[in-house]
């Protein structure tokens, strides 16, 4: 994922102390200057997946924009920019960034301030836990005035205690605690905050992990951002390198009309609960429109106008994809698209279409999968197995056409069974099988009774293709439901 960071004070080596070890596979991008990030905000700001901000910004330049927005709130260059962070959290917030993707990592805010412990005073009265807050209390206020509510404190009348503290808190607030309240006032939640401390740095990675480790993290967010930056990177990449061109198969294509339109089908950058698949299934729908061109009978054989010629494992999936989606199988059925299929179609697309091989800023898009690479003997061993449970058809031992016929919606108008089939299990299988030839047929005789039966055991090779490893690991998925 991609993080923008605003700090004003920033060095190589405070990066490696606050980011850690997600250094090494986030792309984090630092920006020093308020105005800049203003800038990053208003014209890229979906190149990012978690900002994190700097309230103090002291060390900007004081630019004209600067100056501009200072004079409309009546206050000096320096005195905004020592609060700016807050200008450009207001700007996320009016760009529709997902507050809960915002953090302050910022000097700025106490793990325990006046307020809080003023407020742990007032649920702690009488107890002998007392005299401990008013100790460390004394050590947010002045000389003056802790003389003053030391007096009061004496006098025994707890309301004047109170009330001298409650003044102190007004006085005493620092830049977070005075916009923490603006917003509560304005019955809004305060964005989070995490404090720079040694205890600071185990919140903010603990608050980074949420979203980049998908062991710490809803699996549905992890996976729809990861696969969302892998996207965009890749994408990024393929318009910006002017070699790369279409294949004359899908010459009425252009190239950056239709890799715009896969960016504008996730340009959303939060999803509810219940959207993940519908937006998964719209960008497969998307991404498969190409290949529509293909009929059953020519996929299958060499094609002359593909320039380069196209494995039968590259289009074969996407193929299909587009029948099952377009005659309203899936949609219609059980199955729901997750970010892997997605992922796994649009690396298909792009090999097809581009004879592009790329996976993002340090392989993002195999994050997407639990596992990407497979010993090839063990890979076959799971097509026999496929075959075997899943594929027992006698009469047509072509698996590839065994899908074709399970999945043909007007063959099955009647029963409908075509509804309880596994998509997702038919992809991978089509991919890997796609890649796979009988090298072999083993005949056991098996003698029951007066009768001698025999048994066909098909013994397969396999072709190195890219992304088997990942097919593997999904079809294992698939067996275990």
């Amino acid at each position: 994922m991609k993080i923008l960071w605003v700090e004003d004070d920033f060095t190589s080596e405070r990066e490696s102390y606050w980011f850690g070890n997600l250094k090494r596979s986030q792309e984090i991008e630092t920006i020093n200057d308020f105005t800049k990030a203003d800038e990053a905000i208003k014209e890229r700001l979906n190149q990012f997946d978690m900002v994190v901000l700097d309230i103090n910004l002291e060390g900007s330049d004081h630019t004209l924009k600067v100056q501009e927005i200072a004079s409309r709130f009546r206050l000096s260059p320096q005195e905004f920019l020592e609060e700016s962070g807050f200008h450009l959290f207001i700007h996320l917030l009016e760009k529709g960034f997902p507050k809960s993707r915002i953090v302050f990592l910022t000097g700025n805010v106490d793990d325990m301030t006046l307020s809080r412990l003023i407020n742990k005073l007032k649920e702690t009265k009488d107890s002998p836990e007392d005299q401990n807050i008013f100790e460390e209390i004394s050590k947010f206020i002045n000389p003056d005035q802790q003389t003053e509510l030391e007096e009061k404190i004496a006098s025994g009348n707890q309301k004047e205690v109170y009330d001298y503290l409650e003044l102190l808190k007004g006085r005493n607030e620092n830049t977070y605690e005075k916009f923490e309240r603006a917003f509560r006032d304005a019955r809004i939640i305060p964005p989070k905050a995490i404090r720079k401390s040694q205890d600071g740095q185990k919140k903010f990675q603990k608050w980074l992990s949420q979203y980049c480790d998908r062991n710490h993290s809803s699996p549905h967010l992890h996976d729809y951002l990861t696969l969302r930056r892998g996207i965009f990177n890749v994408i990024e990449k393929l318009k910006s390198d002017t070699t790369v061109q279409i294949n004359k198969k899908f010459a009425d294509w252009d190239k950056d009309t239709f890799l715009d339109g896969i960016l504008w089908q996730i340009h959303d950058g939060s999803l509810d609960e219940n959207e993940y698949s519908k937006v998964y299934l719209a960008l497969c729908d998307y991404l498969t429109k190409p290949f529509e061109i293909y009929t059953r009978q020519w996929i299958l054989t060499e094609d002359r106008f593909e320039s380069p010629a196209i494995p039968l494992f590259f289009k074969l999936p996407p193929y299909l994809m587009r029948n099952w989606i377009a005659h309203g199988l899936i949609s219609g059925s059980k199955t729901e698209l997750n970010a892997q299929e997605a992922c796994f179609t649009f690396l298909l697309v792009m090999k097809s279409m581009f004879d592009a091989e790329e996976y993002g800023y340090e392989d993002e898009l195999k994050r997407v999968f639990d596992g990407t690479s497979a010993k090839k003997e063990v890979i076959i061993n799971k097509l026999v197995k496929v075959q075997q449970e899943h594929y027992k058809d006698q009469e047509e031992p072509n698996v590839i056409e065994q899908i074709n016929a399970r999945t043909d919606k007007k063959r099955h108008r009647r029963s409908e069974s075509w509804k309880d089939e596994d998509y997702i299990l038919h992809f991978y299988t089509s991919y890997l099988f796609a890649g796979a030839k009988v090298k072999e047929r083993v005949v056991d005789e098996l003698p029951l009774g007066k009768k001698n039966y025999y048994s066909v055991s098909l013994v397969y090779e396999l072709q190195d293709a890219p992304f088997n490893g990942m097919a593997y690991y999904q079809l294992s998925k698939c067996e275990r439901k």
